[in-house]
């Protein structure tokens, strides 16, 4: 895992050696960090993980993390799922991304 900060945009990334449930989950416990603060959210997720994960796995994921903040979840404005692929050192990175408003 590796994470990149400045003020309005966060982003972390995974190499896609993990299993794709640890990486979501990893991912939307960051998320949760933010929407906690009361910060206003876009999340982006790569393509290759949402679809791998399928619509029901994905959901089971990410909304029954996101519900157990109760109200905090308002604070998430758009979820987007993004085409994106990034090698480094020839191992692909998966990268989520969190714009903050």
């Amino acid at each position: 895992m590796e994470s990149n900060k400045n003020s309005n945009f966060k982003q972390i990334s995974f190499y896609s050696s993990e299993s794709d449930a640890e990486i979501m989950l990893a991912a939307t416990f960051y998320l949760k960090s933010f929407l906690k603060n009361g910060n206003r959210i876009k999340f982006s997720i790569p393509e290759r993980i949402y679809l791998s994960l399928g619509e029901k796995k994905f959901k089971e994921i990410f909304s029954d993390q996101i519900l157990e903040l109760e109200g905090s979840e308002k604070s998430l404005i758009e979820v987007v799922v993004l085409k994106t692929v990034e090698f480094s050192s020839t191992k692909l990175l998966e990268t989520f991304k969190i714009n903050i408003i």
